[in-house]
């Protein structure tokens, strides 16, 4: 007696082809590929369509319906005048000596369908490498066979390929019911043939798998010995091939498949005939790419192993360019949230993209062409399409997707939106991404660590660097068109002057008019008037700025103790549960007292955090005071110290000796820009544990009196030279988003300035070559204690 075994039922087949292939278009893409696959220049694809399917399927109900002894002709002349106009002359030929020949209803049945099965066929033909009988045999009627994985794998260096599942082949049943296959190698001196009948596996079948019998067979002798290639015949088709479905097909689905980014590649490779008149992919009008606002590239690769993301923003609108480079340590920050070794797997790829501001579009901005070019913009937008090796995996960039969120974010921002209407442009991967794998269904990639790192780094690209700059090169354009208040005034009393002495002028030439000229002078003085309050409100409103900034600090900080709060009310309930667990049995566990110890040092240690936000209350947050920095430092530190020990972080410097240090400031405000940089620290300490796990996490702290200033250290990744004034910028970070909002450093910066304190980051490689890690806090310009000399 055998093992046991599954056995399956032939209809499964159909649910991995027919049922699991979304659309006709797909279907021939699958055959199309398994031709680029097997090495061909070209691919010829024929629809021939003589009898259109509901007409075929209505013709025959009439046949069937008919008596056995009903006149022929009358049907034959219905059958004849549903003919498609354009059908080519072998259809026209093959209708007459089968159809037309008919002498009764039985014989018009059978040669209506015989007819419909051979004059209505999807012939997709390729010049590739072909397949031997054993091939056909071995490989393409082993489903899931992973002789093109293990061609990639075994070619290193050489090109990928598009189908690895084994399953693509399987796409004819979606098509047609008829599957004829003639296929050649070079050298042979036959071709091979297989026809198989996908009906036998339909869902009305009980056959077993192994009970349908399949087999390839020799067939006829070539011509030509050197010719390969192989011809894909479906026939009784499934579905209504007209020529308007295949025009759409071309344009939504053949237009984006093949990369239409480099110029003729799809008309190269396809040659699509539909009843013989050839058709052509629509191409991206290069004119197109001028008319663009702003572009952007990025390319992700590794150098000695190490991941980069590197790229340029060019803002044409603005003529303004800025370019970035990240390595491992912002790379490691973007992508925290993830396993940072799907990014080492991840392989490279490109970015590529063209932005457009669809509202200037138009011949005012020097788009002559206005109309067609929005139309273009309309054709090719969508988002960002993705390409392997040229190819497009679906559904990605199309009408109904958004796998990067550009809609999702545009709909729920304020102010500049990036959406999907803007954009056009593509992401190429490779043979390298071997972790990027597309899904069966063929609608998208499977979810994969790998596949959230593309998504993180893209988002990061595209939202942070592209969409943040142009955001900043916006807001400094709206700066410069408006003139500061007290030029406006200055310009404004010298008009009422000017208008005040040519109004006397006209008044002693024309006395009659003096009352009305004396209204118009009325007039400019209220001008002034309104200017005083326009003053005003604009020094009201920058005081308003400034407590926005400061609460806005206080936020962060809030938000760090509920954190803390969060971990030790978990670690509460956990206690709680154990001895309620315990207390069932009548014991208490052992290790209670322990438990409530440590939860007791936890609340004590928030107590001094929310201590530290004393200072900061409304009542006294603008209230200038002598304090002692040394002493506020050790504050903050101590209320600091669960996390640090929990982080391994060690405090060094020169602000843990004897000796204080007074300055006038508002307390609060100095404790919030040392509490930014701190939790600016612990995190990026963080990242570079995880890079180098023997690293000793410390945090230096260093107070110079005689030049009054504090100087501030980490041994964490540090700083690219090329970011180091960017960081200071609102909303610019590299962590995940729902790890940091980019305001930390640029609120501290925000402080300083309001009491003439700078806080810059130095520009010295003071721990590691090619990264800064040091900030300097320089209080010298800032009001002097009572007690300084």
């Amino acid at each position: 007696m055998g093992k046991p075994s599954f056995k399956i039922n032939a209809r499964m087949l159909l649910e991995l082809g027919a049922e699991l292939i979304s659309s006709d278009g797909i279907a021939v893409y699958e055959l199309i590929k398994n031709s680029v696959d097997a090495g061909s220049s070209t691919v010829k694809i024929q629809i021939n369509n003589a009898l259109r399917h509901p007409e075929y399927q209505s013709l025959l109900e009439a046949i069937e319906e008919a008596p056995s002894t009903a006149r022929v002709q009358p049907l034959v002349s219905r059958i004849r005048s549903a003919l498609e106009d354009d059908i080519v002359d072998r259809a026209r030929d093959l209708f007459e000596s089968t159809v037309a020949a008919s002498t009764s209803i039985r014989e018009l049945r059978t040669a209506l369908v015989r007819f419909y099965r051979r004059a209505n066929s999807i012939v997709v033909e390729d010049t590739g490498e072909g397949m031997s009988l054993h091939e056909l045999t071995e490989n393409y009627l082993t489903i899931g066979t992973r002789s093109r994985r293990k061609a990639h794998s075994a070619s290193s260096g050489a090109r990928g390929y598009l189908g690895e599942k084994g399953v693509g082949r399987l796409s004819t049943m979606r098509l047609g019911d008829q599957l004829d296959v003639t296929t050649t190698k070079a050298g042979e001196a036959r071709y091979s043939r297989l026809v198989i009948d996908w009906s036998l596996f339909s869902h009305d079948s009980d056959l077993k798998l192994e009970d349908v019998r399949v087999k390839p067979r020799r067939g006829t002798v070539k011509d030509d010995s050197a010719e390969q290639g192989t011809t894909v015949r479906i026939r009784d088709l499934r579905s209504d091939w007209t020529v308007k479905k295949f025009q759409e097909i071309i344009v939504e689905d053949f237009g984006r498949l093949i990369d239409p980014f480099v110029p003729k590649s799809g008309n190269r490779l396809l040659r699509l005939f539909y009843n013989g008149k050839r058709h052509y992919l629509p191409e991206i009008d290069q004119q197109l790419f001028k008319y663009a606002h702003a572009t952007c590239e990025a390319t992700f690769s590794y150098e000695d192993g190490k991941p980069w993301l590197r790229g340029f923003v060019n803002y044409r609108l603005r003529g303004k360019e800025r370019s970035f480079a990240l390595g491992e340590p912002e790379l490691r920050g973007i992508t925290r949230a993830l396993p940072f070794g799907a990014v080492e797997r991840l392989g490279a790829f490109q970015l590529h993209m063209w932005w457009f501001n669809r509202q200037l579009l138009n011949k005012a901005n020097n788009v002559p062409n206005a109309a067609e070019i929005k139309a273009m913009v309309r054709r090719w937008s969508g988002g960002l399409m993705l390409y392997r090796d040229k190819y497009r995996i679906n559904p990605y960039g199309g009408p109904e997707d958004d796998w990067l969120s550009l809609d999702k974010r545009a709909f729920s921002a304020r102010g500049f939106k990036l959406n999907r209407q803007q954009v056009v442009g593509r992401v190429v991967i490779g043979a390298d991404n071997r972790a990027l794998i597309e899904q069966t269904n063929r609608e998208g990639l499977t979810d994969t660590p790998e596949k959230e790192a593309l998504i993180a780094l893209l988002q990061h690209v595209l939202f942070t660097q592209f969409k943040e700059f142009l955001d900043e090169c916006d807001k400094a354009v709206r700066v410069q068109e408006l003139t500061t208040l007290e030029n406006l005034e200055e310009r404004i009393e010298a008009t009422q002057d000017e208008i005040g002495r040519r109004l006397r002028a006209v008044a002693a030439r024309v006395p009659a008019e003096r009352k009305a000229l004396d209204e118009i002078e009325d007039l400019v003085g209220k001008l002034h008037e309104y200017i005083e309050q326009a003053r005003t409100l604009a020094e009201e409103y920058e005081n308003d700025r400034a407590k926005f900034v400061y609460l806005a600090g206080v936020g962060l900080m809030v938000e760090f103790i509920l954190h803390e709060l969060g971990r030790a009310t978990a670690h509460t309930l956990d206690t709680l549960r154990s001895i309620e667990k315990e207390n069932a049995a009548g014991t208490v566990p052992a290790n209670v007292p322990a438990s409530f110890a440590t939860l007791s040092d936890q609340l004590r240690t928030i107590v001094k955090r929310v201590d530290t936000l004393d200072p900061l209350s409304t009542s006294r947050r603008q209230q200038r005071e002598d304090f002692d920095v040394v002493q506020l430092l050790r504050q903050v530190v101590e209320s600091r110290s669960a996390q640090t020990l929990r982080h391994k972080i060690v405090w060094a410097g020169n602000f843990k000796d004897n000796g204080g240090w007074m300055v006038n400031g508002v307390k609060g405000m100095f404790i919030q820009i040392i509490e930014n940089l701190i939790s600016n620290s612990i995190y990026w300490l963080g990242v570079q544990r995880e890079i180098d796990p023997s690293l000793r996490p410390t945090i230096t702290i260093d107070l110079d009196p005689d030049a009054a200033q504090l100087i501030y250290t980490d041994n964490g990744t540090g700083v690219d030279p090329a970011h180091s004034d960017r960081i200071f910028e609102a909303f610019v970070s590299h962590r995940p988003a729902k790890e940091g909002k980019g305001l930390g450093l640029y609120i501290s910066r925000e402080i300083a300035g309001y009491h003439d304190w700078t806080l810059e980051m130095l520009k010295e490689s003071t721990v590691r070559p090619g990264r800064y890690n040091t900030f300097v806090l320089d209080l010298s310009n800032g009001r002097k204690s009572k007690g300084s000399k």
